[in-house]
């Protein structure tokens, strides 16, 4: 090859790589085509809710959705882990795990339809004793496309301010 060749050479090669398409883009155009982000309205409408809540939204994908019905027990220090693997049916989730020492079963009922307005009741029951150690129901309420700019897992708060978004 010619050195007088080379510059024109390498001007085009980073022309090209500059037209390469980004691949994480890509990939999350692959993810919207094939599953597109749904925004969902979230509220928690028994007893415990806090005066004043506004329902959260979140920009959800089908693998978010399927935690509707599979919630888990946490505190912000600790998380009930699984002691065998679920019970899961098509309304219902139950699972046994250990947190801070303690069995607890915990069971997920489901009312509605899931694929647009429904309500999941969590209950926990600690294993060694009968007492309901914690119940709450949330209503789930399908909304339409998530709007522009925002992608999976963006959400609100309860105050209806925008929320860090726990996918990234």
């Amino acid at each position: 090859m010619r050195l007088s060749a080379l510059p024109a050479l390498l001007a085009l090669s980073a022309v090209s790589a500059c037209n390469q398409p980004d691949p994480i883009a890509a990939m999350q155009a692959r993810q919207a085509a094939a599953d597109p982000p749904q925004l969902w309205s979230v509220q928690v409408t028994d007893a415990s809710a806090r005066p004043g809540d506004k329902p959260i939204l979140m920009c959800t994908d089908r693998l978010i959705r399927t935690g509707f019905l599979n919630q888990h027990a946490f505190t912000q220090t600790d998380s009930c882990q699984p002691e065998r693997a679920p019970v899961v049916k098509p309304d219902s989730v139950s699972m046994r795990c250990a947190m801070g020492g303690e069995s607890y079963a915990i069971y997920n009922a489901a009312k509605g339809d899931q694929a647009k307005d429904f309500q999941v009741t969590f209950t926990m029951r600690s294993i060694q004793g009968d007492a309901v150690s914690l119940r709450q129901t949330r209503r789930y309420r399908h909304i339409g496309p998530c709007p522009a700019g925002w992608k999976i897992g963006d959400a609100t708060d309860r105050y209806g301010r925008p929320a860090a978004n726990g996918m990234q």
